[in-house]
C-alpha cells in the first residue's frame, strides 16, 4: 500500500508542476502578446513624415493633440528652389522667419504666435493674407508651423494616412508629369508647363494650363497611367475649361482664375463639388486689368490716355455684377510695403471697410460698398520716413489713420472723426522705456499720440 500510495502522490505532483508550468507558459505568452500590441499600438499612434519620398519624420513636433512641423527643417527636404531665412527682409527677429520658393517667384512669411501668414509674390510684389487654423509656434529653438497649414503656405501637396503624413513639392508633381518622351513615357503635348508663377499652384489639384492647334488657353486635370505590358507610362488631361483665352492667371486664394480674350480680362471661378469640377463667370470679360480684393470686390482699370490709367470697383457674386465705384480714380489701395510694422495686412482695406482712394492726386476713403467715407482732400496717406518699421498709417488703439495736408500731419477716425488737425510735423513708432509706441511730434516736442489724444487736458497751456 505505501509503494501505491508514493506512486500517486508523485504523478499527482508532476502533473500539478506540468499544469503549472503550462499555466506559466500561458501568462507568459499573454504578457509578450500585450507588450506586443502596446508597442504596435504607440508606434500607429506616433506621426511619421515623408518629403518627396523622403524621411523627414525628425521634423515633426506634437503639442496639444496637434501635429506641427519645423519650418526649416521641412524647407532644407523640399529641394532646391526653397530657402529660409530667420527674420525679415528688413531685419532679423528671432520669432519671425520666411521661405523663399524662387522656382515660383514667392516668399511666405511666418511669426511665431500669429495665425496669419502672408505670400507676396516676388515678380509682382502683390501679397495675399491667409489665417490658420492653429498659431506658429516656437520649440527649442525652431519654429513650427501646423501640417494643417503646409498647403498653402509652401505650395505643397499634403496627404495623411492615419498620421502618416507624405508632403509633395509643387515642383515633384510636375516632374511626374513633365517628362521627355521616351520608349517608356509619353508626355501629353498640350500641358503649357511654361507657365506663369501663380499658374503652378494649379498642380495642388491635378490642374494645369493646356492649349490647343491656336494656342488659346484652358483648364485641364493630369493624370499620368502605366500599361503593365507595355511598361509605358501615357499622361493625359480631361478638359476642365476648353481652350479659349489668351491669357489665365489663377489667384490660389479664391480658386479665381483672371482670363483675357482680345485684350479685355474678366474673372472665372473654379467649383469643386462631388469630386467634379466646373467652372461660372463672375466677371464678364470687359476691362483691360482686374484684381480681387475680397471673395466679393474686384479692382477694374481701363486706359484714359497714353500714360494714365483709371481704376474702378467691381461687386461680383454668383448671380450679380455690380459697378460700385466708377472707373475715374487715379489709385485704388496703397503699398503697404512702406508700413512693415504697422500691423497692416491688406494694401486695399483698412480697419475692414475703409478702401483708401486717389482722385485729382488727392486722397480719401470709400467704404466696401463704393460710399465716400473721407472725401478725397488729403496729400497724402501716413506718416512716411527712411525707416519702414517706424512709418505709420494706422493707430489701432485709437482706431486712428495718419492722413497729410499742407506739409503737416492729423489723424482721423475711420468714420472721418478728427482727432487731431494737420499741425504735427511727424508721426511714427518708436520705443520708450522699451516700450513701443505710437508718438508724434508738436512745436518740437515729443508726445504719446494716444496719451495726447485720450488725456487733453494734460497737455493744454495754463
Amino acid at each position: 500500500m505505501r509503494l501505491i500510495d508514493e506512486s500517486y502522490s508523485s504523478n499527482k505532483s508532476s502533473k500539478t508542476i506540468l499544469i503549472a508550468g503550462i499555466a506559466g507558459i500561458v501568462i507568459l505568452l499573454v504578457i509578450i502578446i500585450s507588450l506586443l500590441l502596446f508597442v504596435l499600438t504607440i508606434s500607429g499612434n506616433k506621426s511619421g513624415l515623408t518629403v518627396n519620398n523622403v524621411k523627414a519624420t525628425e521634423c515633426l513636433y506634437e503639442k496639444d493633440n496637434i501635429t506641427y512641423v519645423s519650418i526649416e527643417d521641412l524647407t532644407g527636404y523640399l529641394g532646391d528652389g526653397y530657402s529660409y531665412k530667420n527674420g525679415t527682409k528688413t531685419g532679423e527677429d528671432e520669432n519671425k522667419c520666411y521661405v523663399t520658393n524662387s522656382n515660383l517667384l514667392e516668399s511666405t512669411f511666418f511669426e511665431v504666435g500669429s495665425n496669419n501668414i502672408s505670400k507676396v509674390s516676388e515678380d509682382t510684389n502683390e501679397t495675399e493674407y491667409y489665417t490658420i487654423e492653429n498659431a506658429i509656434i516656437k520649440e527649442n529653438g525652431k519654429i513650427y508651423m501646423p501640417m494643417n497649414s503646409v498647403n498653402v503656405a509652401l505650395n505643397a501637396i499634403v496627404s495623411n494616412n492615419k498620421k502618416k503624413y507624405a508632403i509633395t513639392s509643387v515642383e515633384a508633381q510636375e516632374a511626374k508629369y513633365n517628362k521627355i518622351k521616351s520608349k517608356s513615357f509619353t508626355p501629353d503635348e498640350s500641358i503649357v508647363w511654361n507657365t506663369l508663377p501663380a499658374n503652378k499652384k494649379l498642380l495642388k489639384n491635378d490642374l494645369v494650363i493646356i492649349k490647343d492647334s491656336t494656342g488659346l488657353l484652358g483648364i485641364g486635370k493630369v493624370s499620368a497611367s502605366s500599361n503593365s505590358k507595355t511598361k509605358v507610362t501615357t499622361v493625359s488631361t480631361d478638359n476642365i475649361i476648353d481652350p479659349k483665352y489668351d491669357y489665365i492667371k489663377y489667384v490660389e486664394k479664391y480658386n479665381y482664375l483672371i482670363v483675357e480674350t482680345k485684350g479685355k480680362r474678366g474673372i472665372v471661378k473654379l467649383n469643386y463639388e462631388n469630386d467634379n469640377y466646373s467652372k461660372s463667370t463672375l466677371v464678364a470679360l470687359q476691362y483691360e486689368d482686374i484684381q480681387p480684393i475680397n471673395e466679393n470686390l474686384f479692382l477694374v482699370s481701363v486706359t484714359a490716355s497714353e500714360k494714365t490709367k483709371k481704376y474702378g470697383l467691381i461687386y461680383a457674386s454668383n448671380d450679380t455684377e455690380e459697378l460700385v465705384l466708377p472707373i475715374e480714380y487715379d489709385k485704388i489701395g496703397i503699398d503697404i510695403s512702406s508700413f512693415t510694422n504697422n500691423n497692416i495686412t491688406d494694401g486695399f482695406i483698412v480697419y475692414s471697410n475703409l478702401i483708401p482712394v486717389k482722385k485729382d492726386n488727392l486722397w480719401g476713403f470709400v467704404n466696401v460698398k463704393g460710399n465716400i467715407i473721407v472725401k478725397p482732400e488729403y496729400d497724402g496717406m501716413g506718416c512716411i520716413g527712411t525707416n519702414t518699421d517706424t512709418n505709420v498709417l494706422i493707430i489701432p488703439d485709437i482706431e486712428g489713420i495718419v492722413v497729410q495736408k499742407d506739409g503737416k500731419y492729423g489723424i482721423i477716425t475711420k468714420t472721418n472723426r478728427v482727432l487731431m488737425k494737420n499741425v504735427m510735423t511727424k508721426v511714427y513708432k518708436g520705443t520708450v522705456n522699451g516700450v513701443t509706441q505710437y508718438l508724434m511730434e508738436l512745436d518740437g516736442k515729443e508726445y504719446n499720440v494716444v496719451d495726447y489724444i485720450k488725456n487733453p487736458s494734460k497737455y493744454q497751456k495754463k
